[in-house]
């Protein structure tokens, strides 16, 4: 996941079982990496039928709330390195396709 995003710029998101959290915590923030994105779906994935696995994919993500697939695309970073008046920076916005805009974000 990481050597695609870094090595090659393709957005990548972490997708992990919920009782996994603390671990996937505690390891991007020790290899530099604290707003990673990350995505929780509840536990057991093994041996479910279709029509659980769909529910995880269409609920809510199991740790940060909110729906789950916004956590995995509709995201982007934009980088703001210059400025005539204003700070710099990144900047992570949400893309919005029903009115083809990007809005802030705020799930971080």
């Amino acid at each position: 996941m990481i050597d695609m995003e870094s090595k090659y710029g393709i957005p990548t998101v972490g997708i992990h079982v919920h009782v996994f959290a603390r671990l996937v915590d505690s390891t991007v923030r020790t290899n530099g990496m604290p707003r990673a994105r990350q995505a929780f779906v509840r536990a057991p994935m093994f041996n479910q039928p279709p029509a659980v696995l769909r529910g995880y994919i269409e609920g809510d993500d199991a740790v940060h709330g909110g729906p789950f697939m916004e956590r995995v695309f509709g995201l982007a970073e934009f980088i703001v390195a210059k400025q005539r008046h204003g700070a710099t920076g990144k900047v992570i916005l949400k893309f919005e396709p029903m009115f083809t805009r990007f809005s802030d974000y705020v799930g971080y």
